[in-house]
């Protein structure tokens, strides 16, 4: 049986983390939780999906904790491709250039996806960089607090950063380092491919473990569980 993989929803769902009305709120038990090796491992696995779609000469536009499936082995697959588009092959250009007024959902998104509209491998690592904080802060929305006007606009300007966000645990990790990685405002200075990614995981089999705050839960329902920030957006095209 398959079942969407949302954070800490899906997780304490399948009784992985236990919820419990007095600091910290979160305790992952000893005998059936979630370890660094477990999390460590999902992560390889989407990059390892979104790698082999990177290979295919496509880009996934929608990587997220909520489009990935986890099978009752553990293992974790990618879904929902209804963003996914092949990629631009003239001229080994690599990316897709979307032009029309949509929602799209731009808490995963990238400063040039943002901004221009255009999508790429590196657009699709740096969402990849916000999934290993989904994973490692057990859902916790990105960039929460904040508007999706200011988001929009702050991405824009290149201002902040999700690693901004994280619990003050998990700064200076190696997941961290990772994030930050990944979530560099120009593209050029991603990893040039989940290859990167998946070797630093690989050599740091427990890197990605639970970094949970003080405070409680906000979601209380279904719909907050799974609330989506897709931003309607009208893209004029790329321009240098």
């Amino acid at each position: 049986m398959l079942n969407i993989l949302n954070g800490f929803y899906l997780l304490s769902s399948n009784k992985l983390v236990v919820t419990i009305n007095h600091p910290p709120y979160f305790r992952v038990p000893d005998h059936d939780g979630v370890c660094p090796a477990t999390l460590t491992g999902m992560a390889i696995d989407i990059a390892e999906g979104l790698a082999y779609l990177h290979r295919k000469n496509l880009i996934h536009r929608d990587i997220a904790c909520r489009n990935c499936l986890v099978g009752s082995d553990g293992v974790v697959k990618i879904g929902d491709f209804g963003l996914t588009r092949e990629m631009n092959s003239s001229e080994n250009e690599g990316y897709y250039r979307f032009t029309r007024n949509c929602e799209l959902p731009i808490r995963w998104m990238s400063p040039e996806a943002v901004q221009f509209g255009v999508f790429s491998v590196h657009s699709d690592i740096w969402s990849y960089g916000i999934v290993l904080y989904e994973i490692i802060t057990f859902g916790v929305f990105p960039y929460d607090g904040l508007g999706d006007v200011e988001v929009v606009e702050r991405v824009k300007r290149k201002d902040f950063s999700i690693i901004e966000f994280l619990p003050l645990a998990a700064r200076n990790t190696t997941i961290s380092r990772l994030i930050y990685q990944c979530c560099q405002h120009q593209w050029q200075h991603r990893p040039a491919s989940l290859d990167h990614i998946i070797a630093i995981l690989r050599k740091n089999p427990d890197c990605v473990r639970p970094f949970l705050t003080n405070e409680p839960p906000k979601p209380n329902s279904t719909i907050d569980a799974l609330r989506v920030s897709y931003f309607r957006m009208l893209f004029s095209g790329f321009t240098q």
